[in-house]
């Protein structure tokens, strides 16, 4: 997972940004900075989404060149919300920049989906939605 591989990430920003021996510190600029770590967190969210994606894509490509091999038509798995793996992690780049209140009722179903097949895009979301 993102977070796991560069844990610096977060809280080196933190530190930087709360300390008061830092030149330029301005207690006005604490929301912009905060902003700026929550910004990082959900570009680790999206990172972790693309890296399972392109994995997907992968194992989906393997599939149609052994379907066309054996003459067959590829038929990918639909997923209970009628997505495939590679639509799911596709369309829920914009449920995962939104806290859970804001979501629709599709974004709830497809949040529902993603985070059973993906617990690792759920971990790394409730840690960005923590801060």
């Amino acid at each position: 997972m993102v977070l796991q591989k560069r844990p610096n990430l977060l809280f080196a920003g933190i530190k930087q940004f709360h300390n008061p021996s830092c030149p330029g510190y301005c207690a006005y600029r604490l929301p912009c900075k905060y902003f700026h770590v929550q910004k990082l967190a959900s570009e680790a969210v999206q990172e972790e989404r693309i890296r399972l994606r392109w994995e997907v894509i992968e194992v989906e490509n393997k599939a149609i060149e052994e379907a066309r091999k054996t003459e067959k038509t590829y038929r990918p798995e639909l997923l209970t919300n009628g997505d495939t793996h590679r639509q799911l992690l596709t369309r829920s780049r914009y449920l995962l920049f939104k806290s859970k209140t804001k979501w629709t009722v599709g974004q709830i179903e497809r949040a529902e989906v993603l985070f059973q097949l993906y617990p690792s895009i759920e971990k790394a979301y409730k840690l960005a939605q923590a801060l």
